[in-house]
């Protein structure tokens, strides 16, 4: 038995476990312990290895033994592994998911997972500078507060940083800071915020993520930097976005720009097969053409990818089990809801046959990704 890990960038926690425990025995204790109290969430969730004991770097297989891992990781983290959009709406409702997320999003903002731009950032910086010092205090948050002492990092992502001076930063947030304030207070004067809410500025951080964020199509979405030859309209170096409704590129000079530019999208429905080999990640569509990138992280991309895909299956599964259960005569009012929910039954069947299949690419040597 020995001592554990990192929860979910929510707290060091300090666990004792069997030797022989595996990753999945160990999900199940933590998402106990944490108490989220809502199983829809379990597999939203996975216990990472980590290389440099801050990134997270490999998801753990589920028979993968916590003691192995932890000998050959610098520190294992359990996480959120899909930051959904429902899983952000869940967590205005749910203190321990609110906190959850909250801690993830503040994590990938400031490491670079997320892209935001200045102006977002400055918003979201001061919601963890309400967070971390409290209501606006002329007396204590002078000139140089946190641009002097390096503090600031704490607070905005460390690719924007060079965008302005660390005064002007500081200006910035301890502006947006008293409107922030302004309108939280206001919200429990009204009631649109309860009294009994602890951490409205985790509220508010969480908003602004699920919709600025969000609508640059980054929030819920899982982010490489990769390399690739296969599209000459596209640069060398692109952004690859994995989402529940597939993989998007991105042209990498207009995902740091204010508005990110979508270049080329693929939903579940048109993709084949995908895995990776030692050169990085690639995936065919149904009409055969097939894309690859380099990048060390292939393996990872695959795993993720087929993770996804098999969750989205899995809640598929469990909503049309639902459904049957329901009374058998239904009165269809909504034309184009049906219609989506048919397009959506279509893809999902079509990718439950793929996952069945787990074809093999005769190019790539190491097995694919499903």
């Amino acid at each position: 038995m020995f001592p554990s890990f990192s929860s979910s960038f929510y707290s060091s926690t300090l666990r004792y476990i069997r030797r022989d425990t595996t990753a999945a025995e160990l999900c199940v204790q933590l998402f106990e312990y944490l108490q989220i109290n809502d199983e829809q969430y379990f597999d939203y969730f996975a216990i990472y290895s980590s290389e440099d004991g801050s990134r997270p770097t490999r998801a753990l297989h589920d028979t993968d033994y916590i003691s192995d891992a932890r000998d050959t990781s610098a520190k294992l983290i359990y996480t959120i592994k899909f930051m959904s959009p429902k899983l952000l709406d869940s967590a205005a409702t749910n203190q321990v998911l609110r906190r959850l997320v909250f801690n993830q999003l503040r994590h990938d903002i400031l490491i670079g997972n997320l892209f935001v731009n200045n102006e977002t950032a400055i918003k979201l910086a001061s919601c963890l500078f309400q967070e971390n010092f409290g209501n606006p205090s002329n007396n204590n948050h002078k000139d140089g507060f946190i641009s002097s002492n390096g503090r600031l990092s704490e607070f905005i992502p460390s690719s924007l940083m060079s965008s302005n001076q660390p005064e002007e930063w500081e200006r910035l947030i301890f502006e947006q800071h008293h409107f922030l304030y302004t309108k939280i207070t206001k919200q429990f004067d009204n009631g649109t915020c309860s009294q009994d809410n602890s951490s409205p500025q985790q509220d508010e951080y969480c908003k602004i993520c699920r919709t600025e964020a969000s609508e640059k199509g980054m929030c819920g979405s899982k982010v490489w930097h990769v390399q690739q030859k296969t599209i000459p309209e596209l640069p060398q170096h692109v952004v690859l976005g994995i989402y529940e409704t597939g993989i998007t590129i991105y042209n990498p000079d207009k995902y740091h720009s204010k508005k990110i530019g979508i270049n080329l999208s693929f939903s579940f429905k048109i993709l084949s097969k995908w895995g990776f080999n030692t050169k990085g990640f690639w995936w065919t569509v149904s009409k055969g053409t097939k894309y690859e990138f380099e990048t060390e992280q292939g393996e990872i991309i695959s795993s993720y990818l087929t993770s996804l895909a098999k969750l989205m299956l899995h809640h598929k599964k469990a909503k049309k089990k639902e459904e049957r259960e329901q009374p058998a005569i239904r009165i269809q009012t909504n034309w184009r809801g049906h219609q989506a929910r048919v397009k959506m039954d279509e893809m999902i069947d079509a990718l439950e046959v793929r996952l069945t299949l787990a074809v093999i690419d005769a190019d790539a040597p190491s097995p694919p990704g499903m």
